[in-house]
């Protein structure tokens, strides 16, 4: 019988109803976790009457919260009728499943949430007044505040605001988002508070980046020009890129050489996303206040090939034009060959390492998260190694492409996307810092040949600094010490 239903659960758009009603039986009493993937699998495809019918069934079976596959199958389904059916859906709920809850209802709320659409925010208040329990509801909100990171929240109908108010779920990070005027403040204070727990500090500042209220600048500038950790300041300056204010760009290009240098990409960013900080920016690298060789190739071709031909005109006097790609293979054969005339140690090719290339990759826990995380990456084959160092931008990663993206509020952002659904796009920057744009405010998106990996990564290593640095960054296992 089993293997029978499931051929026939092959060609499901011609299930009748009647063994639809047989199947969702069985899936209720199947004992093969393997069998009832394969019912979840078939729900997809079939009419959102008996879709949702056998989908009910496969979510109150708890044994299945920890399966890979069955939740996320049951999803996929609930997923698909979601805009056609919603009253289906809602019913098909089994709200004390582990599974349920576990799984599925943060997923729906991010869903109806996310389109921001006055339907879809009326469902959010639906679930959450039909929620059985403050567990539930919790669940629900973690969805609901998932779905505006990174973006501000909109209009909320009244019923959707009366349901918050009415279960106390208005987090201090959402009355933000709602501009509650003693939230905002409260949060401020937080920035300020160079007592305040790291962690919360953190938060607050990166919801400023995201809820545009401009009574933050003038806090966000003091941070982002203080004493305080490197990770604050950068975060302040990553949120002050939601600002068009003129003292802005003024401030941090007067405080750009007394920066630390790992809280200087973070500037630079800033600087080079408007026209004219961009200038201002501009002319510190022209009076030699700011190397030339501080910019990554893809900054300087984004400046050279600004749409403001002030800014463009400018850059091509002072910044020269990318060198031209070396003589790859000849290049790639010479580091070959001192790699193999003698051994090298990785002790002292760990320095090296953290010194080069950790700002944007991770090796072993060590380094940051701009770049690949070259842990599992094939180091040990100098075929693939070697030509992805020498040359970075003839092949990039796939991810890892940098696009331009110019926006409604005349800003030029460069990064990879990190993350993207049908409302927001996340770049991540040469600063390792993530930029949520909402896809409404952008004008244009381009891709950059160029990769965010500069050039000339090995120039100035001796022979035997080369050997010591491949050989820590081909072994197999982190060094002891």
């Amino acid at each position: 019988m089993r293997a029978w239903s499931i051929r026939l659960l092959g060609d499901a758009q011609k299930l009748p109803a009647a063994f639809a009603t047989a199947a969702e039986r069985l899936a209720a009493t199947e004992p093969d976790a393997e069998v009832r993937a394969q019912f979840a699998a078939t729900a997809r495809r079939l009419p959102a009457e008996q879709a949702l019918a056998l989908v009910g069934a496969l979510l109150r079976r708890d044994a299945d919260a920890a399966d890979p596959c069955i939740p996320l199958l049951c999803w996929w389904t609930l997923e698909a009728h979601c805009a056609q059916n919603r009253d289906a859906v809602l019913a098909a709920l089994a709200w004390d499943s582990v599974l349920v809850k576990q799984h599925i209802l943060p997923r729906l709320m991010r869903r109806f949430a996310s389109t921001e659409a006055r339907a879809d925010l009326l469902t959010c208040a639906r679930l959450l007044d039909a929620a059985p329990s403050a567990e539930h509801r919790e669940l629900l909100m973690s969805g609901f505040e998932e779905a505006f990171k990174g973006r501000a929240l909109p209009a909320l109908p009244e019923e959707m605001a009366k349901s918050l108010a009415q279960h106390g779920l208005a987090s201090p990070h959402l009355r933000v988002r709602l501009r509650e005027p003693e939230a905002v403040t409260a949060a401020l204070k937080t920035v300020a508070d160079d007592t305040a727990k790291p962690d919360e500090r953190l938060l607050c500042v990166r919801l400023f980046g995201e809820v545009k209220l401009p009574e933050s600048v003038p806090t966000l500038l003091r941070l982002a020009t203080s004493t305080q950790p490197a990770e604050l300041r950068k975060a302040a300056l990553n949120s002050l890129l939601l600002y068009n204010d003129g003292p802005i760009g003024e401030t941090i290009a007067r405080a750009y050489t007394a920066l630390p240098a790992d809280v200087q990409p973070a500037a630079q960013t800033l600087l080079t996303s408007r026209s004219a900080w961009s200038v201002a920016f501009l002319h510190l690298i022209e009076t030699n206040a700011v190397p030339r060789t501080a910019l990554a190739p893809t900054i300087v071709k984004m400046l050279r090939e600004h749409e403001n031909a002030v800014v463009a005109d400018l850059a091509k006097r002072i910044l020269a034009a990318p060198a031209p790609r070396p003589q790859v293979r000849v290049e790639i054969e010479r580091l070959r060959r001192v790699i193999a005339s003698a051994p090298g140690d990785p002790y002292k090719g760990e320095p090296l390492f953290l010194q080069r290339c950790a700002a944007c990759h991770t090796l072993f826990q060590k380094g940051g998260h701009i770049g690949p995380d070259l842990t599992a990456y094939q180091r040990e084959d100098l075929g693939t190694l070697l030509p992805s160092i020498v040359d970075p931008s003839a092949e990039i990663r796939e991810g890892f492409a940098t696009q331009v993206v110019s926006t409604s509020d005349d800003r030029m952002l460069s990064g990879f996307p990190v993350d993207q659904d049908a409302t927001t796009i996340v770049l991540r920057g040469l600063d390792g810092q993530n930029i949520s744009i909402p896809r409404r405010d952008i004008r244009d998106i381009r891709a950059a040949p160029a990769s965010l990996m500069p050039d000339g990564i090995l120039a100035g290593m001796s022979d035997q600094e080369l050997r010591d640095f491949f050989a820590y960054l081909r072994i197999p296992q982190p060094i002891t010490r």
